[in-house]
């Protein structure tokens, strides 16, 4: 969006080689019987956290959950380079049923999100993201604009592509536009009422597609100023 940047987690690491941090999930068995999902992860635990959220929508059960670092390299006599390797794990079972939403309010908005998302506040705005996660962010905000819908996105989203769609706050326009730096996919729709722009942003993974989670949390905008 125009004024609200998406929140990020980083972590620093040091691997061995040129192998860059991942995560991996296999099926497996755990200690209530089958449908469990192993992960292994490299480069921090955050990695295994945000696997997790990204697999299972509705929530897990933990079941394990660990890791180690290992140091190897350099010689008795103390030269050569010394690096060091996390590996980290967890076994859950992901939570069925449907997502269970629930109304927020920020930025002079009011949205949908998962009931069970946290609340953070990030340079001043206030982003809405799954527990533990930042695979998904959302952030809302209101500024005042004299023109229109268009003429605010040509001067704010340049390059980005535009469609036009109705949300419960009335006309709107969305806004795609790929962050290929971060992996992510930057959805904003915007809405133009009583002399000020609304906009809800919803960040997720960079896909070819708007999440369905981004798209009914974007498509739930109302207006909430002098509610």
């Amino acid at each position: 969006m125009s004024r609200i940047a998406a929140a990020f987690i980083g972590a620093s690491w040091l691997l061995l080689g040129c192998v860059p941090p991942h995560s991996t999930v296999r099926s497996a068995g755990g200690p209530g019987g089958a449908g469990y999902r192993s992960i292994e992860c490299t480069g921090s635990h955050q990695q295994c956290i945000d696997k997790a959220a990204s697999i299972c929508p509705n929530g897990y059960e933990l079941a394990t959950s660990g890791g180690a670092t290992t140091v190897s390299g350099g010689t008795a006599g103390g030269t050569g380079g010394l690096g060091s390797k996390y590996t980290g794990h967890m076994l859950v079972r992901c939570n069925s049923g449907p997502i269970i939403w629930r109304k927020v309010r920020s930025g002079g908005c009011a949205f949908e999100v998962p009931r069970d998302w946290d609340e953070t506040t990030v340079d001043g705005s206030t982003v809405f993201h799954p527990h533990s996660s930042y695979d998904e962010q959302v952030a809302a905000d209101s500024t005042p604009f004299t023109g229109t819908l268009e003429a605010y996105a040509a001067k704010h989203f340049k390059g980005a592509k535009l469609e036009d769609t109705e949300v419960p706050a009335g006309p709107a326009l969305f806004v795609n536009k790929a962050d290929e730096l971060n992996d992510l996919r930057e959805t904003t729709v915007l809405v133009l009422k009583a002399g000020k722009i609304y906009e809800l942003l919803c960040a997720s993974k960079l896909t070819e597609t708007i999440s369905p989670t981004c798209g009914h949390v974007l498509r739930s905008l109302q207006i909430a100023d002098g509610d």
